[in-house]
C-alpha cells in the first residue's frame, strides 16, 4: 500500500505494511495526493513493542548517523540517505514527523526551507508570520482567518523560484487544526508577530529579521553542508521581500489597518 505526495514540488512516495495506517494518513494527506510515485521514498514499518530513547548520534558502517526518536518513530539517516524508518501502529503523528525530517533535510537543497509559522493568502500576495512555541501563530492565524486563505498556523514552505519567492502550504497545523489544503502563492513578505495592545506594523533591521527568522527554520543537522544552504535562505529572504513586526491584539479595533498594509 502506498501514498504518493507532492508537498511543494517534493515529490515522495510512502510505503505502508499496516492497512489502519494507510487508510489514516491517506485521509489526513488528501489534497498533496499524485498518481506517479516520488523520487523519494519512505517505508514504515510497525515493529514490535514500543520505540522509545534519546536522539543520539552513532556510527554505522563507519558512516556518521543520525538516529532520532518522536512520537513512536525511530529514524535512522546517514547524511546523503534516509536508511530506515520504524514507526509503531495507527501512529499519525509518527509519519508527520518522519514528513517534516524529511522536507527539512530535502528543501535547503532547493533553495527552500520548513519554517514555524502561520501563513496567509490575501488578493493573490502571500505573507509568512514565523515565530516560535507561543509566539501567537495561532491567535493571529484565527483573528485574520475571516478574509483570505489561512495555509496553516504550524509549518509552511517557502522557496527561491526564477519568478521570485513563493510560498507553499503544508499538510501539518498546530492548536488551530484545520483541514490541510494545497495551494501556493507569491511570497510579498514576512511579518513577525508580536501580542499587543493594539495593531500596527513595525519595520525589522536586516540582520535582527536574518537572526529571528533562523529560529523558526526546521533543521535536524548542525552540519556544514546543511547549514550553509539554510542560511543562504534566510539571507536572501529577508533581503528580497517585505519584513517587518505585526503586533496585534484580539480586538477587532484596528485590524483594517493591518488589511490596509498587506494591500500596498
Amino acid at each position: 500500500m502506498q501514498l504518493h505526495l507532492n508537498i511543494s514540488g517534493i515529490k515522495l512516495s510512502i510505503l505502508f505494511h499496516q492497512l489502519r495506517l494507510f487508510q489514516i494518513c491517506r485521509s489526513r494527506y488528501r489534497a498533496f495526493l499524485i498518481k506517479k510515485p516520488g523520487v523519494l521514498k519512505i517505508e514504515i514499518h510497525s515493529p514490535q513493542g514500543r520505540i522509545h530513547g534519546p536522539s543520539e548520534l552513532t556510527t554505522i558502517e563507519g558512516r556518521q548517523t543520525l538516529v532520532y526518536f518522536r512520537d513512536g518513530l525511530r529514524l535512522t539517516a546517514d547524511k546523503d540517505n534516509l536508511l530506515k524508518w520504524e514507526l509503531n501502529v495507527n501512529r499519525l503523528a509518527g509519519v508527520d514527523t518522519a514528513l517534516r525530517v524529511l522536507l527539512a533535510q530535502e528543501l535547503p537543497r532547493r533553495k527552500a526551507a520548513l519554517i514555524h509559522s502561520a501563513a496567509w493568502e490575501w488578493q493573490k500576495k502571500g505573507w509568512l508570520f514565523p515565530g516560535r512555541s507561543g509566539a501567537g501563530k495561532s491567535t493571529l492565524g484565527r483573528l485574520i482567518k475571516k478574509k483570505g486563505i489561512l495555509y496553516s498556523d504550524e509549518l509552511n514552505i517557502v522557496k527561491k523560484t526564477p519568478w521570485g519567492w513563493r510560498l507553499y502550504s503544508t499538510p501539518f497545523w498546530g492548536a488551530m487544526a484545520g483541514t490541510p489544503i494545497h495551494r501556493e502563492v507569491s511570497l510579498k513578505g514576512i511579518l513577525f508577530p508580536v501580542k499587543s495592545e493594539s495593531w500596527g506594523t513595525r519595520p525589522v533591521q536586516t540582520i535582527a529579521g536574518i537572526k529571528e527568522l533562523l529560529k523558526c527554520i526546521l533543521n535536524f543537522r548542525i552540519q556544514k553542508t546543511q547549514m550553509d544552504p539554510l542560511l543562504q535562505v534566510a539571507a536572501s529572504l529577508i533581503e528580497e521581500t517585505t519584513v517587518g513586526q505585526i503586533h496585534f491584539s484580539r480586538s477587532a479595533k484596528g485590524r483594517n489597518t493591518f488589511y490596509t498594509f498587506t494591500q500596498n
